[in-house]
């Protein structure tokens, strides 16, 4: 089967969540099962036009910054679609963001228009609403006519790429619910419930007797503390600013305990959390690491006693979760979005009562006084995301909606 899997961007041009789901697929799609694969993304750090990653061809086209760039998402993604469709006819294009969504959108309607029977087949995989989490970045009083603008035609681009759409993947039944009162009044499209997945081989156990002791050496952490991490972007919906805000509380609580938080990520906030934290008194026990590469993130995960995730609010799914989960240390999270199908469970008491920095200290607390869970139950538990289970079930609603077996409303 041929694929054209049509996104915002992808790794490793970007480490975003979304953008390394969609490449963990596309390199599983191609391996696994021998499916031929080109990505169409923006060219980003000089990267080559046209080039081979584990089997994943890139082709990349030129895009000037949002809010200018937005039409080169249009002419970009069109003219590649029409170099790949002079010599071949993929079977099915799939796309993951609103505006080379609607590229896409309106070359199928174009393609129908001269009654082609070459149409290939559409899937929208809905990460989140793209316009309710790009205005949810930007306060208010900074959200000028020309951002205002944009979002609305984001909006308006998701909306005419779902319906476009043969089928629609989500990672949770939040998404799938939050797509359709976004999108559809009446009638909706065919949705295949798909979660994210994990690279099991990859975030695993150490064979050593102590594999917390053994992480911390290497990150040379102290070994006498209690250790949270977190891997966000530094951007408000996140909730980091919670999660400071609940170390000063604790701090205050803590009695002869110490905790100490460690913060993967980068993003614009860095300088407003790092004041807060300064606000606080609690920047001797925040540590802003940057970005970590794949290795050292998965010994902060086994480094830690907790990973904690304090979104605030459309988080679609929480790759951290099963990520931490799979290197054996638990994850304490506030119930928004997709969170709490997915840490429940294994135990309801990892999601805070609230999203306030009092509840989310309270779960933290209280995790050290009903737990600990074992590495192995993590693991145990998150073994079902395994991203090549979560292929091979795309591998067969492609199989159906290519060969007719799904209903396309």
């Amino acid at each position: 089967m041929e694929i054209v899997y049509v996104a915002d961007t992808a790794y490793p041009d970007s480490m975003g969540g979304s953008h390394r789901y969609t490449y963990e697929v596309c390199k599983r799609l191609v391996n696994n099962f021998g499916f031929v694969v080109t990505m169409i993304v923006p060219r980003l750090d000089e990267r080559p036009y046209d080039e081979v990653i584990d089997g994943i061809r890139y082709l990349r086209y030129d895009r000037k910054p949002l809010p200018f760039g937005g039409f080169d998402y249009v002419t970009g993604v069109t003219r590649l679609l029409i170099r790949i469709s002079r010599k071949t006819k993929p079977d099915l294009i799939e796309v993951n963001w609103p505006l080379p969504g609607l590229s896409v959108a309106i070359w199928r309607k174009l393609i129908r228009m001269f009654k082609s029977n070459n149409v290939p087949r559409l899937v929208y995989s809905f990460h989140g609403p793209a316009a309710d989490e790009f205005s949810a970045e930007i306060p208010d009083k900074m959200k000028s006519i020309i951002t205002r603008t944009l979002i609305a035609v984001i909006n308006q681009a998701e909306r005419v790429s779902v319906r476009e759409s043969d089928v629609i993947i989500t990672a949770s039944n939040y998404m799938k619910l939050l797509c359709e009162q976004k999108h559809f009044r009446k009638r909706s499209k065919s949705f295949s419930i798909l979660g994210a997945g994990v690279d099991m081989s990859h975030f695993q156990l150490d064979s050593e007797s102590d594999n917390k002791l053994s992480a911390r050496a290497k990150l040379q952490l102290p070994d006498n503390v209690r250790i949270l991490f977190t891997a966000r972007r530094l951007r408000q919906r996140m909730g980091l600013d919670l999660l400071i805000e609940a170390m000063a509380e604790l701090k205050i609580r803590k009695g002869q305990v110490s905790y100490h938080l460690f913060v993967a990520g980068r993003g614009p906030m860095l300088n407003h959390l790092n004041a807060v934290a300064h606000n606080l008194g609690v920047q001797d026990c925040v540590n802003f690491v940057g970005f970590v590469d794949d290795e050292e993130l998965l010994l902060y995960y086994k480094a830690a006693d907790l990973v904690v995730l304090p979104s605030k609010e459309l988080e679609g799914f929480g790759l951290t979760v099963i990520e931490s989960l799979a290197s054996g240390t638990p994850v304490v999270a506030t119930p928004v979005g997709g969170l709490p199908e997915v840490i429940s469970g294994l135990d309801e008491r990892l999601l805070s009562k609230g999203l306030t920095a009092s509840d989310i200290a309270s779960s933290i607390e209280g995790y050290f006084k009903w737990g600990p869970i074992e590495a192995q139950t993590c693991r145990n538990f998150v073994s079902k995301y395994a991203w090549e289970e979560l292929v091979r079930q795309r591998v067969s609603d492609y199989q159906a909606l290519v060969s007719g077996d799904i209903d396309v409303k």
